[in-house]
């Protein structure tokens, strides 16, 4: 994708404070900054005119990775501009970032943002990379601390690469923005929508393995003729960025999102399809005033109005969808837990080298957050299902094995074919040798995925076996902890 369009999304849209326009949540898209909105300005006044009574707020982050401080601030302070509830913020030192990381004494508080939030900063001794349930029961240590400095904080669980922007569709580009306060909007919540959690989500990057996202990449990057239109209603369609959905209707191939025709260098691609997913399908915040639903669906973006959850309920000792069998495990021994339509914006980390993607530490890490995937979400479908969890990861490790092949014979077709002259997408705006290059690697990598899943599938009993005892012992101590509780 060419980076006239990274720039133009990366690039806020704010608007001059004296811009008199009047959305509301229902009104459809939100693309200008909230307080330009005199609707949006006196949804918040009631939040404003609180302060004494406001729960203190404490985010918790655990990361052994470059930690963005500046970003994550400053999107938060930018968030809370034109409300009264920033000064307020700082009177009563509302806000405190827990924040565990490697090297703890090297991440510093920008000076303009020290009486906007208070920074706790601890370590967290965690040698592998990404791994989300260690970040997770650190989290939890962090909350507990939280507990004990504040008074009754509403704790909020992030990941590390989550700002306070939202991607809003503008005449059909995704536009980062910030549509609503989120600060305001968890008060909000609070007060409207009682609950022990409320599980948001986010826009940009699907949180998903790129693994899970391969045959949409690969639909839109070698097809020079779009089959689908530009409107608003395409981004409605379920799950349309997901191989793996089970809801999925739509499988037509959608417009390049860039400006220009520039040719995508073999790297990009390559990590589209392997490493952070694809960048033409991102995901978008589309407002709705429905009321907000129960979900179990649980990603880096938590609020935890009653944290006494975070403690009874231990973290699952998994490294992919261990989020969502906590909520499921939570739910079972009572937890109140409800969606949180507001959701923060995520990134992925830099590109992998080509060299980097032909060794064998990037291949086995992609084959494990691969298999780590599907099974999790085979466990968190047959306890949603109180089901066998054979049959149901069998399953996907076949639906998965049929894409995988059918990424194969897509990029095969496109090394047969000759171009008929259109230069308007991905593929065909490369140079020959490059297409080569592109679909020579990329073969050589899904023919890899390919044979791990022929052996995962000949182990699928002994790994359920396993997995069938692990849920058994999460829910005997869910249980318990709620009992001695």
């Amino acid at each position: 994708m060419s980076s006239m369009y990274l720039k133009s999304v990366g690039d806020v849209h704010k608007p001059p404070m004296s811009a008199n326009l009047e959305p509301s949540l229902g009104d459809g898209i939100l693309t200008l900054h909230w307080a330009t909105s005199s609707l949006m300005r006196k949804r918040y006044e009631t939040v404003d005119e609180l302060s004494t009574s406001l729960r203190p707020i404490a985010f918790v982050l655990a990361t052994n990775r470059t930690f963005n401080i500046q970003a994550f601030c400053k999107s938060l302070q930018i968030s809370l501009e034109g409300s009264q509830l920033q000064k307020k913020i700082q009177q009563w030192r509302l806000m405190h970032l827990y924040l565990a990381s490697s090297k703890p004494q090297e991440i510093l508080l920008p000076d303009e943002y020290q009486n906007s939030i208070t920074l706790h900063s601890l370590p967290f001794d965690e040698a592998q990379s990404n791994n989300i349930g260690s970040s997770r029961k650190r989290q939890v240590e962090l909350a507990a601390e939280a507990c004990l400095d504040l008074i009754e904080p509403i704790i909020i669980v992030l990941d590390d690469d989550l700002t306070f922007e939202a991607l809003v569709v503008e005449d059909g580009h995704p536009t980062k923005s910030y549509p609503f306060s989120y600060i305001h909007e968890i008060y909000l919540f609070a007060k409207s929508h009682p609950c022990d959690v409320a599980l948001g989500g986010v826009t940009g990057a699907p949180p998903l393995p790129a693994t899970s996202c391969m045959k949409t990449f690969l639909q839109d990057f070698l097809n020079f003729q779009s089959t689908s239109n530009r409107t608003i209603e395409r981004w409605n369609d379920p799950d349309y960025y997901y191989d793996l959905s089970e809801t999925r209707s739509c499988w037509k191939n959608w417009p390049t999102l860039s400006a220009n025709n520039e040719s995508p260098s073999v790297q990009r691609a390559l990590n589209q399809m392997f490493h952070c997913g694809p960048e033409n399908r991102p995901l978008v915040y589309i407002p709705s005033e429905q009321k907000p639903q129960p979900r179990i669906v649980r990603g880096g973006n938590t609020v935890v109005f009653n944290p006494q959850y975070l403690f009874k309920i231990d973290h699952p000792n998994l490294p992919r969808r261990g989020d969502s069998i906590w909520s499921i495990l939570a739910k079972e021994q009572g937890a109140s837990i409800l969606e949180f339509p507001f959701p923060l914006y995520h990134t992925r980390t830099s590109d992998i080298s080509i060299t980097s993607m032909q060794k064998r530490p990037f291949r086995e890490s992609l084959k494990r957050r691969m298999n780590h995937d599907l099974l999790g979400a085979a466990i968190q479908r047959a306890m949603l299902d109180n089901n066998e969890i054979f049959p149901i990861y069998t399953r996907r490790m076949g639906h998965q094995l049929r894409l995988i092949e059918e990424c194969m014979e897509l990029l095969c077709s496109a090394e047969q074919l000759i171009d008929n002259g259109s230069k308007t997408n991905g593929y065909w705006t490369m140079d020959i040798k490059d297409r080569a290059s592109f679909v020579a690697i990329a073969i050589t990598i899904l023919s890899l995925l390919n044979d791990e899943l022929k052996r995962k599938m000949d182990m699928a009993d002994e790994t359920t076996e396993k997995a069938m005892l692990l849920v058994k012992s999460m829910r005997y101590d869910a249980q318990k902890a709620t009992e001695e509780a």
